[in-house]
């Protein structure tokens, strides 16, 4: 089996009608073809992406949580100060945010594919030469 990195993005299209694609859902129906990582900000940021929607449309979020957490991810253990700070320049030159930077970083570090559906993080990802699977269509 092999490693894939899921960006935040990528729960967004499971979780929310809106945003599900041919892809997304495709992946889905192959997750035991693979080993899920993410970084450990990937549980704020999904947090904050169900909260925000649960507020905004009076979703759920208990369920919601339930499933993302029976899906086996590793997620890696939190960095400190001088990590993050030493991932700035990293993230600069890719036009990425720290967030972005984080699952790529892991991505590279793992030689994993990564999943997602934001395009500057699926460019940035091609052009560091890690494969992708693009989920937005």
């Amino acid at each position: 089996m092999s490693w894939v990195v899921l960006d935040a993005s990528v729960v967004g299209a499971w979780v929310f009608p809106s945003q599900t694609t041919d892809a997304s859902r495709r992946f889905m129906e192959e997750l035991d073809q693979h080993r899920l990582a993410v970084p450990y900000v990937f549980r704020w940021e999904v947090a904050n992406m169900i909260m925000v929607r649960s507020v905004a449309r009076d979703i759920d979020l208990a369920p919601v949580l339930e499933e993302i957490e029976a899906l086996e991810i590793a997620v890696s253990e939190p960095v400190d100060q001088q990590d993050v700070f030493g991932l700035t320049p990293f993230a600069m030159e890719a036009g990425l945010s720290l967030f972005d930077a984080a699952y790529l970083a892991l991505a590279m570090e793992l030689g994993a594919a990564l999943a997602s559906r934001d395009a500057r993080l699926i460019d940035a990802a091609r052009a560091a030469g890690v494969d992708v699977f693009d989920l937005r269509d």
